[in-house]
């Protein structure tokens, strides 16, 4: 999919073997598993009653599968890349034209999340007039 677009992607899923289901090992206390599994328990804390994240060995593995497709450069480049001082025809104009990045993709489940408790805040409401009204008749 990246590729597409001319991205390069870190190949993470490959650096912790995640398809190889066909090979077992041999992992204490759990007998035998995918070697993908047993490589996720060593490189994470997922086969512990801690946050499935990475161990250090786990965010060291992550990092050789981004330094793969990183260029490789012995001095970063500086910014402007083109030796100017910066001092060029930009004049940023405050027009209030701000850029259109649309709306969170989870904005309806919010939306409807909030409309479902006011309903409910609403319900409870009549509710609890409804019976001190009959109590006080």
């Amino acid at each position: 999919m990246y590729a597409v677009a001319g991205f390069k992607a870190a190949d993470v899923a490959g650096a912790f073997s995640s398809d190889d289901f066909d090979n077992l090992v041999n992992v204490p206390g759990y007998g035998e598993v995918p070697a993908n599994v047993a490589k996720v328990c060593r490189l994470t804390w997922a086969c512990t009653k801690q946050d499935p994240l990475p161990n250090p060995a786990g965010h060291k593995v992550i990092a050789g599968a981004f330094a793969a497709v990183l260029p490789m450069t012995n001095t970063p480049e500086q910014p402007g890349g083109n030796g100017s001082t910066g001092t060029g025809t930009n004049k940023p104009k405050a027009d209030g034209n701000l850029a259109e990045t649309g709306s969170s993709s989870s904005t309806p489940i919010l939306v409807g999340t909030a409309l479902v408790a006011v309903a409910v805040g609403a319900t409870a409401l009549f509710v609890v007039r409804r019976r001190r009204t009959t109590d006080q008749a």
